[in-house]
């Protein structure tokens, strides 16, 4: 596991939250086979949602806002091993899905905690090939549902929809991944005009002076203030013929979030009734920043994210850098990860694709994103031996990520080759650092397959 998974697994820990690819348990004794059953249901909805994560240990506790407390193991529990594991989602699950098995300790309690990381990627559903009582039934498919974030059949036409467009888009995948051993495949965009570019330019600066509002008074230390740096990302659907209103767009947003499996995903909602979405101004937005937090929690600066976005199709998100957190022997404002980058950039794009992808008439998506606070940045990758990095230094303090104009249809079989030409001239600031393509596809399949 690397620093930045054991990071974002702790981080989850800190702030637990169910949503659409978390799911959280109590401990299980795989002894008995309600728990097996209890725990190749979850797997079986995570699966069929794109993949995600479950955590083992902590239990519900609705007082006093507490949601989730970090519980000790049971003495006479067995040890969770990949046998174990597989064995209990294997007697239920068919096709089995496959899954990563980790540890990570609470970082305040100290107790290890397991975590069992399903793969996504399937070409096919999962379903249930025998039952138990009321807790799992034979013959049927799970997915996870919203609000709150269970596991359950698919039951609306949106369900299906969306669970048999992952499998076509899984296999289709597969397929061109086949071709492309023989053939340069690359991607089609569309040509940016200058009233696209325009409208855009203008929703991100409304946008980002609107952020400015909310953090222009905190104190210095705070991190919601972004100080060392940040990375922005807006896209704008040009043909998009607009929505009802602000609910509509709200639950529109939730479901393209279930594509996207990180502990901060592309605009994110903390699990928080003071950071839920809200209106100002004719458009949604969230803050994920806001002072005075009832569980006294202090979020890593990616997790101080302000969102904005209209029911005409704009939408911008702004966050701190993943970098800017204080871990072994990295500094805030010292480095600036190769991996979690690409991935970062890669989620967004899926972001906006998933949301143009609702809509019939959306076959255009126009993208710009930046990066703020890079001058003397480290350029490194996480698993590289810290004594043997190689120190290329950012030597500008900014970077523009486009502007370009994307066919809808296009973005998901050419991701990998998308995020390449949008960050290859940032990295030529790292004293002319050449982005690999076979590395932009490594961390863009793990995206697609695993999440991060």
């Amino acid at each position: 596991m690397t620093d930045a998974e054991q990071q974002i697994l702790s981080a989850l820990l800190a702030e637990p939250r169910e949503d659409l690819n978390v799911e959280i348990k109590g401990w299980l004794d795989f002894k008995n086979a309600p728990d097996k059953a209890v725990l190749a249901k979850a797997a079986i909805a995570l699966a069929n949602s794109g993949g995600g994560i479950i955590v083992l240990g902590l239990s519900e506790n609705k007082s006093e806002g507490a949601t989730w407390i970090s519980e000790d193991r049971p003495s006479d529990l067995p040890k969770y091993t990949d046998d174990v594991i597989g064995s209990a989602i294997a007697k239920y699950a068919d096709p089995m899905p496959d899954y990563e098995l980790k540890f990570v300790q609470h970082p305040d309690t100290g107790i290890q905690h397991v975590f069992v990381s399903v793969v996504g990627g399937l070409t096919e559903p999962v379903i249930a090939k025998k039952g138990l009582d009321k807790i799992i039934v034979e013959n049927r498919c799970y997915v996870r549902k919203l609000g709150p974030a269970r596991s359950e059949e698919p039951t609306s036409a949106l369900e299906w929809r969306e669970l048999f467009n992952r499998c076509v888009r899984n296999n289709r995948t597969a397929l061109i991944d086949g071709f492309r051993g023989m053939l340069d495949s690359r991607f089609v965009a569309a040509e940016v005009t200058p009233d696209n570019q325009e409208i855009l330019r203008k929703f991100i600066v409304e946008s980002r002076e609107r952020w400015k509002l909310l953090v222009q008074d905190l104190p210095a230390d705070e991190p919601a203030r972004l100080d060392n740096g940040a990375f922005e990302f807006g896209f704008a659907l040009p043909s998009f013929v607009g929505l009802s209103g602000p609910k509509e767009l709200s639950d529109l947003m939730a479901m393209a979030r279930m594509r996207i499996h990180a502990s901060y995903g592309p605009f994110r909602v903390r699990n928080l009734e003071t950071h839920q979405p809200y209106t100002f101004k004719g458009a949604l937005e969230s803050w994920a920043g806001k002072p005075n937090d009832p569980h006294g929690f202090r979020p890593h600066p990616i997790g101080c994210s302000f969102w904005r976005a209209t029911t005409n199709g704009m939408f911008y998100h702004i966050e701190g850098l993943f970098d800017d957190e204080s871990i072994k022997d990295r500094e805030p404002a010292r480095f600036f990860e190769i991996s979690y980058a690409i991935r970062r950039v890669a989620a967004f794009l899926l972001y906006a694709t998933t949301i143009a992808e609702q809509f019939d008439d959306t076959t255009r998506i126009m993208v710009l994103g930046s990066y703020s606070g890079m001058r003397d940045r480290i350029l490194f990758r996480d698993n590289d031996h810290w004594e043997q990095r190689v120190r290329n230094r950012s030597h500008d303090d900014s970077a523009t990520l486009g502007p370009k104009l994307l066919l809808t249809t296009s973005v998901y079989d050419n991701l990998d080759e998308i995020t390449y030409e949008l960050l290859r001239e940032m990295f030529q600031n790292f004293w002319l650092v050449d982005l690999k393509p076979e590395l932009v596809s490594a961390q863009v399949g793990i995206l697609k397959n695993q999440g991060y």
